[in-house]
């Protein structure tokens, strides 16, 4: 199977997003994330958006 630049591009686009969630969370433990995740729109909204 040959990759073409489309498929290049998607797992450029895929591992940035990566990146950007674990900026998002850095400091937040699991109970932390969770909690922030459920009450707050900013943390939530910028996980799903890259997701």
């Amino acid at each position: 199977m040959q990759t073409n630049n489309r498929d290049a591009g998607s797992l450029w686009d895929m591992a940035n997003a990566i990146r950007r969630i674990q900026e998002f969370t850095a400091n937040l433990t699991y109970d932390a994330y969770l909690n922030a995740y459920l009450n707050s729109v900013l943390i939530q909204s910028a996980v799903e958006r890259q997701l």
